[in-house]
């Protein structure tokens, strides 16, 4: 059954202002980019999360990170762009945030669903401004490790962006697009089989699937753990597929702890099992953890979602909202993000300070 997605964009005219005809261009550039290469659409979104995490979003990233693996590609090509074509409009910061909502929106157009109507709400603020040396950085800014547990979640999405833990289960939805290959972060496979479709699959398979916790480097150091799993793909007949899930995925759903070793994630697990023991959770075994380990308190917010992709979107585009503006919505004097006006005379400059 075909349905309609919705998008709704609020605009509000603003002192100064993107102008909406730019915004425009700059939104059907991106469009046309995704159009030549659909592949590009996890990339996209998975770049505005690396470029928000640290202080702000601020158009920069350390390409010598091995974290920002694989964000090469689409690094380039928006730069090429933004040059080309928007480097006048907006920051690149900016141009990065709408380069990942046009993402998630080509992401929702790609969804499979009977329901004949589903809306997503962005909300595109414009504002940010770049680091000095965008879109180069160097040095750490905080990423998470795949490696990590609960407490690595929160690290990040709590005390960076100030989610609660229903907007972090949301926003690690995100985690429906895009997979990882092990020439480039070392973990393998996609979440689901639907990894160009913003879809809610990735909670489907976080309850349904028998994941068994490997080390997919296949060598003992550096090692790359993580949880996979088979199934038949949603949309025909092959049963050969792999599906993964990081640990950071799994304690959404399990009450899982991540095994550490001179400060360092080890990429082993314990959880607590029906007895209220901690187990060290053993390698290659098909549904141990979901059949043996405790769920998580968040398990509740994965099981919503994996029912209804409405409620998944609701909750996204707030934690979504919250991430997008991190470093831009303080009370004390910084800058604040607006929407695109509709004054055509307004352009962006990254001198001016507005509020």
């Amino acid at each position: 059954m075909k349905f309609a997605l919705v998008l709704i964009l609020t605009f509000a005219v603003a002192c100064f202002g993107l102008d909406c005809n730019d915004y425009k261009k700059a939104y059907l550039v991106v469009d046309s980019l995704i159009s030549k290469n659909y592949k590009l659409i996890p990339d996209l979104v998975r770049l505005a999360f690396h470029d928000c995490v640290g202080e702000s979003c601020n158009g920069c990233l350390d390409p010598q990170d091995p974290l920002n693996a694989g964000l090469g590609y689409c690094t380039k090509i928006l730069e090429s762009t933004y040059r080309k074509y928007i480097r006048t409009m907006m920051s690149r910061a900016d141009f990065w945030s709408l380069a990942s909502e046009v993402a998630l929106i080509r992401g929702a157009l790609n969804v499979r669903h009977p329901l004949p109507h589903l809306t997503l709400r962005l909300q595109y603020l414009w504002g940010r401004h770049d680091c000095t040396n965008s879109p180069i950085s160097h040095g750490p800014v905080g990423y998470p490790t795949a490696h990590g547990d609960y407490g690595e979640v929160l690290r990040v999405l709590r005390s960076m962006f100030q989610l609660s833990h229903r907007e972090i289960v949301a926003l690690m939805g995100a985690h429906s697009l895009g997979g990882a290959l092990r020439n480039e972060s070392g973990f393998a496979y996609t979440w689901d089989s639907t990894p160009y479709a913003f879809d809610n699959h990735y909670y489907q398979n976080l309850i349904n699937l028998p994941y068994a916790h490997v080390n997919v480097a296949r060598r003992p150091n550096p090692r790359r753990m993580e949880f996979v799993a088979q199934q038949h793909r949603y949309d025909d007949d092959d049963d050969d597929n792999v599906y993964m899930m990081l640990n950071t995925d799994v304690c959404l759903y399990k009450n899982i702890k991540s095994i550490e070793d001179d400060d360092m994630y080890t990429g082993r697990v314990v959880c607590e099992d029906n007895h209220n023991d901690y187990v060290k959770v053993p390698l290659g075994v098909p549904n141990y953890v979901q059949s043996r380990c405790e769920d998580a308190s968040t398990a509740k917010y994965v099981e919503m979602y994996a029912q209804d992709i409405q409620k998944f979107y609701d909750d996204f585009v707030i934690a979504w909202y919250k991430m997008v503006t991190h470093g831009y919505e303080s009370n004390d004097g910084g800058y604040h993000l607006q929407p695109p006006s509709d004054d055509d005379d307004k352009a962006y400059s990254d001198d001016k300070t507005y509020s």
